[in-house]
């Protein structure tokens, strides 16, 4: 691959969080951040490598 930019993911490939957040809340999630809100969301999400 051609460039500088790389990725290294937050929980070696493979190994499972252990959190668990239900597609349910996640979509209803998703759309409180499209509205504006939901900022505590996307801070739990970034904590666990999301």
């Amino acid at each position: 691959a051609m460039g500088a930019m790389t990725f290294e993911p937050v929980a070696p490939e493979g190994q499972e969080s252990d959190v668990h957040i239900p597609l349910e809340q996640l979509a209803a999630d998703v759309k409180q951040v499209l509205r504006g809100n939901g900022g505590e969301f996307l801070q739990a999400l970034l904590l666990v490598g999301g």
